[in-house]
């Protein structure tokens, strides 16, 4: 069951879903994705001794990647939740009606309907790109925070908190060959329980540190095969990364696919379908069309991403920020240590006062003030061609970093699950894309996110390298020039290409602009930021495909409102 629909009407107090839900004892069960365990009992016996076992409690003892419904009908009373870090997402209003749920927020939409649009989440969705919080496009609708549960019972309905990441205790193992052996037991363990599925599984594979991963280990393994696909580029060797995906194939034998994608580059056509958020629209045609047609000319049923291993195993040299906790404790020495370890070893060459302020004054300030601990340099204005009295209406400058959605016990806490939080929240917005086969995310896996959480931050991160416990744990699984890779490449060069060469976005964003119609976006300073795009010059990237997505779902929003309204207006007219 790839996607469901269910709802529950409070004056009747009755449960109905598409497609009908599976039944076990008196329960009635939806669900999509996978459940890692047990191996040997259907998926929805699985959920049903969970429930039977842990009830309410249910999202923080079952492992996996989903979303759930249970319906009681002994007891009347109806469940509903996601994998405890949200990476299937999960949908639902609550109206005077009763409770409608989803885990595609389009095709919730046509039993809601569309109804007014949320003006705050499109000033979000145009500030920074993403909307984290649980607001969706549609004011009537929202999503269910990580950690999240809805519990509905004689027409109440209740969401109730029921696992956090800040719970996870500390870890002091006695050496360091510890946290290596036990990050290596759990990602064979992560991908032992991905590789399960009905059909084929594939994992992608890009050339970087976290692909390569998966796949080394699970041909490591021995168990279930697996084959490889990867995206690569003919002409725009700055994105292109076969050089770097060749000694991963041959160090494991791995069937390979490669699709170039260069035949169909980005913005080279609007996608035709609509996608309920405008954020799945900035994927190119090939990861939205000839991408999934090729998976399912081959039967493929997972694939398995490495998506969220940045974050969870701290890749990019992230700052020490949290060195902050032993300012706002006043353990000075430690401060001042590690202060002078980073200002000495990091590849940056910079001042100890420099040091002080970005990884300790800072984030203090930031805890105190109730804002995220993380800023993009040179981008806390927004762009010259919003209007400025929208930016003052809706305080965008503010919202480029949005209000954290959690509470955190430190700033190392906070830099950690921050990260993390938000990619999950990516590999739900990605999920969308898939219908016939499933994402799974096993570096995302939660026994090794609370794992890599409660390691010691000197444990997992250094100033001459990052990814200090992956790197370490995987010597003689990976290829010696992946493991101790440091940079990648990535597909702007295609992007601002794809613009150069195909008009079909240009003359969409441009053509009387719902932007400008919305007063969101002043007119001829648009035209021209787009015009100046076409060349690579942008003055803030993600402001501006924020702004060129939202434009191209405005026209396709347009589209699917005519469509619900004549399904509406035909089933009426068939009823009467």
């Amino acid at each position: 069951m790839c996607e469901f629909t269910g709802w529950v009407e409070d004056a009747l107090g009755s449960f109905e879903s598409t497609p009908p839900p599976a039944t076990f004892d008196s329960l009635q069960i939806l669900c999509r994705g996978f459940i890692a365990e047990p191996e040997n009992l259907p998926r929805h016996e699985s959920i049903a001794r969970a429930y039977r076992r842990w009830g309410a409690q249910l999202q923080a003892s079952l492992l996996g990647e989903y979303a759930l419904a249970v319906f009681d009908k002994r007891e009347g009373t109806l469940l509903v939740t996601n994998d405890a870090l949200g990476i299937v997402p999960l949908y639902y209003s609550h109206t005077s009606r009763g409770l409608a749920f989803g885990s595609h927020l389009d095709t919730l939409l046509r039993h809601t309907g569309i109804g007014d649009l949320d003006d705050e989440y499109l000033a979000d969705y145009l500030a920074s790109g993403v909307c984290l919080g649980e607001r969706t496009p549609y004011r009537a609708v929202r999503r269910l925070l990580p950690g999240r549960t809805l519990l509905w019972s004689r027409s109440r309905l209740r969401v109730r908190r029921t696992w956090e990441l800040a719970r996870t205790g500390s870890l002091d193992l006695p050496s360091a060959a510890q946290y290596e052996e036990k990050c290596r037991e759990l990602l064979r363990n992560a991908i032992r329980l991905a590789v399960r599925a009905a059909g084929p599984v594939w994992c992608e594979l890009s050339g970087g540190l976290d692909s390569s991963t998966i796949v080394c280990v699970a041909a490591e393994s021995g168990g279930r095969p697996i084959e490889a696909i990867s995206i690569v580029y003919g002409r725009s060797r700055e994105a292109d990364e076969t050089e770097w995906i060749r000694p991963v194939i041959q160090k494991t034998g791995v069937p390979w696919h490669a699709l170039d994608g260069d035949e169909t580059p980005p913005f080279s056509r609007v996608p035709a379908d609509f996608r309920a958020e405008p954020g799945n629209y900035i994927d190119t045609p090939l990861m939205s069309g000839e991408y999934g047609q090729f998976l399912d000319s081959h039967g493929v049923r997972a694939v398995l991403s490495g998506l969220g291993g940045d974050q969870v195993f701290l890749g990019s040299h992230p700052l020490p920020v949290y060195l902050a906790d032993h300012l706002r404790s006043l353990r000075i020495r430690r401060l001042v240590d590690g202060l002078m370890g980073w200002r000495v070893r990091a590849p940056a060459r910079r001042s100890l006062a420099y040091w002080l302020m970005a990884c300790a004054i800072r984030p203090t300030i930031r805890r105190f003030l109730g804002e995220h601990l993380w800023q993009a340099e040179g981008e806390s204005e927004f762009s010259p061609w919003i209007r400025p009295e929208f930016a003052r209406r809706y305080r965008l400058v503010d919202r480029q970093l949005p209000p954290r959605l959690l509470e955190w016990p430190s700033a190392g806490a906070q830099s950690f699950g921050e990260p993390v939080i938000s990619a999950c929240r990516l590999a739900g917005n990605r999920n969308h894309l898939a219908r016939s086969f499933e994402f799974r995310h096993p570096l995302l896996y939660r026994p090794l996110v609370e794992f890599m959480y409660a390691v010691p931050w000197e444990r997992k991160a250094g100033a001459r390298m990052d990814r200090i416990l992956q790197r370490r744990a995987l010597r003689g699984i990976l290829p010696e020039a992946i493991r101790t890779r440091v940079r990648k490449k990535g597909i702007d060069q295609t992007l601002y290409e794809g613009l150069r060469q195909y008009r079909i976005w240009v003359d969409l964003a441009t053509d009387r602009s719902r932007l400008v119609e919305r007063g969101m976006v002043d007119g001829p300073a648009w035209l021209e930021a787009v015009g100046l795009a076409r060349f690579g010059r942008v003055h803030h990237s993600s402001q501006f495909m924020a702004a060129l997505t939202l434009e191209v779902w405005f026209r396709r929003l347009e589209e699917f409102s005519k469509q619900i309204s004549f399904g509406s207006s035909s089933k009426g007219r068939t009823e009467s």
